[in-house]
């Protein structure tokens, strides 16, 4: 039987307490949604009673605004449940984007670009690991929103690796030309020139 090292099983812990965490908030929000639906339909009963003449002044005052009033509260509540808690997911996200953990990132983030996250570094993460995965396209689309929220030299040159890595060389030069423009330090400009120069006919070839 494998052992696994005492560092992952910690880590392992901590993600099994952190879900079990975000699950217990969520199942509260959704019990809220709960009570709020059946208390809104019960409050609408009695007010169709009453229009019908099958039931006296029994419960609160103008008992349809009310149970409008409360439907749109479980409406609410339902859509706080269902919606990530984007804190937790980010940061859990992000502590496994450190230590090179592409399942975790994408089982972290995933949720949070379906909910258009507002956040560059949800999908400049996420388009690290679809590389790492081969799944390019989704890439390619995922570092297209980040461009949108953010301008940085890492999303376009993430960008021209994917489209590299799909045959489409001319799109890889354009990104790579876009982050040049963009680059931070002499550092970042000479490895992105040197790609580059990789990429243009009569190159030499990637490594």
């Amino acid at each position: 039987m494998t052992t696994l090292p005492s560092s992952e099983l910690i880590e392992r812990g901590k993600d099994a307490m952190d879900w079990a965490l975000h699950v217990g908030r969520v199942g509260l929000w959704a019990l809220v949604a709960m009570w709020c639906a059946l208390t809104a339909v019960r409050l609408a009963a009695l007010f169709v009673l009453r229009l019908r003449g099958r039931a006296t002044a029994v419960g609160p005052p103008r008992p349809l605004l009310v149970a409008a009033l409360v439907a749109l509260g479980g409406a609410g509540a339902g859509a706080v449940a269902a919606r990530p808690d984007e804190r937790f997911f980010v940061m859990e996200g992000g502590f496994a984007a450190e230590r090179h953990d592409c399942a975790a990132v994408v089982r972290y983030l995933e949720p949070l670009a379906r909910w258009d996250s507002a956040r560059p570094e949800v999908y400049e993460n996420l388009g690290v690991c679809y590389v790492q995965a081969g799944r390019y396209r989704d890439a390619i689309a995922v570092l297209e929103r980040a461009r949108a929220l953010a301008l940085t030299p890492e999303s376009f040159a993430l960008s021209a690796l994917a489209h590299h890595r799909v045959g489409e060389d001319a799109m890889a030069r354009q990104e790579l030309r876009a982050a040049l423009a963009l680059a931070r330090s002499a550092g970042q400009r000479a490895a992105i020139a040197l790609e580059l120069g990789r990429l243009e006919p009569g190159g030499p070839p990637s490594p």
